[in-house]
């Protein structure tokens, strides 16, 4: 087992047909039989146990491995990528839970809208009602009218502007309540958009949360296959040999 310690990575692809006029050297006494064969792969496998590991990364929030032969980039990559769907699928549970309170904002803010363009309308025509019956009795007053009229006609005007006093003060706690809901509907867009945030920067967190773990092979795991190859190298003319 001792020769597997100085033993050589090979990455190569091994030829099948050796150069014309090759000349190929003993076999060594250690790997001549069959035997012997056998017994070098049980070292090898002996071998392998004891010294190799597999150093792999991996996301424990994500339940995530890289893969062997995977780059780091492409991990990251995937990790990423299921990051992303994971905060997408929060971002939208989020959406669904508030999307009932924006609805109901959205219909007070519609029927104070519709309730203040109705004032308007009954605020305007007040005033319309207002400005007439003093022409009237501008008019009555320079043709003569009696102080009978004048003092009915100053009743009338006087229940004009209580009116339109009273509408114009509904308008305006209208849209004092309309300010109030839209603060409100803002206020909870900046709540939301916090929530949206977190959520984001979780997922960031977990992709950088990835480990390393070093996995030890299992014995009956490990497969080895002893095969003899010939390096080929040059010899000089006088048979000794040289790289």
């Amino acid at each position: 087992g001792e020769g597997w310690e100085g033993a050589e990575e090979y990455d190569g692809s091994p030829s099948t047909q050796p150069p014309e006029g090759a000349l190929f050297s003993s076999l060594p006494e250690e790997a001549n039989t069959p035997k012997e064969i056998s017994r070098l792969r049980k070292e090898l496998v002996n071998w392998l146990y004891r010294n190799r590991r597999l150093t792999i990364k991996y996301n424990p929030r994500l339940k995530m491995y890289q893969e062997v032969g995977e780059s780091d980039s492409h991990f990251y990559a995937r990790l990423r990528q299921a990051a992303r769907e994971m905060r997408d699928r929060e971002v939208d549970e989020l959406m669904d839970r508030y999307e009932e309170r924006f609805e109901r904002l959205e219909r007070k803010m519609r029927r104070l809208r519709d309730r203040l363009e109705r004032y308007r309308d009954e605020y305007n025509r007040a005033r319309g009602e207002e400005v007439l019956q003093v022409g009237e009795a501008l008019l009555g007053y320079f043709l003569g009218g009696s102080r009978r009229r004048s003092r009915s006609g100053s009743r009338s005007r006087s229940r004009s502007r209580s009116k339109a006093s009273k509408l114009r003060e509904k308008m305006e706690d209208t849209e004092e309540d309309l300010d109030e809901l839209r603060r409100e509907v803002e206020e909870l867009r900046r709540r939301v958009d916090a929530e949206a945030r977190e959520i984001s920067e979780k997922w960031d967190r977990i992709v950088s949360e990835t480990r390393e773990r070093v996995i030890k092979p299992r014995k009956r795991d490990i497969e080895a296959e002893v095969a003899i190859l010939w390096r080929p190298r040059r010899t000089g003319g006088d048979g000794n040999g040289s790289q």
